[in-house]
């Protein structure tokens, strides 16, 4: 796990490399997990993107389920400023 200005360092090599990776970042960026696809569980992790993928066949359809933690508004305003900040800083990728 990495924190902000780690994680920013590792995605830039990787990019640089052009090393494929998988990063998962939490809401307000404090902690991320970067994969690389050698470091990707594939019995956990399944992906496909554009004919690039880590598995053969089909996925077995699972159940899922999240639990639901709603936040307090103002802490939901709070969070919800802070995106906005990022996206006015340019800090947003399609």
């Amino acid at each position: 796990m990495y924190n902000k200005l780690d994680a920013i360092k590792k995605m830039n090599k990787l990019g640089k490399n052009r090393t494929p990776f998988l990063f998962i970042i939490d809401f307000e960026f404090t902690k991320a997990i970067i994969l690389t696809n050698d470091e990707i569980n594939n019995n956990k992790i399944k992906f496909s993107f554009n004919n690039f993928t880590n598995y053969k066949g089909n996925i077995k359809n699972e159940t899922l389920f999240f639990e639901k933690n709603p936040i307090s508004l103002s802490e939901y305003k709070n969070s919800f400023n802070k995106v906005k900040e990022e996206i006015n800083a340019g800090n947003t990728y399609l």
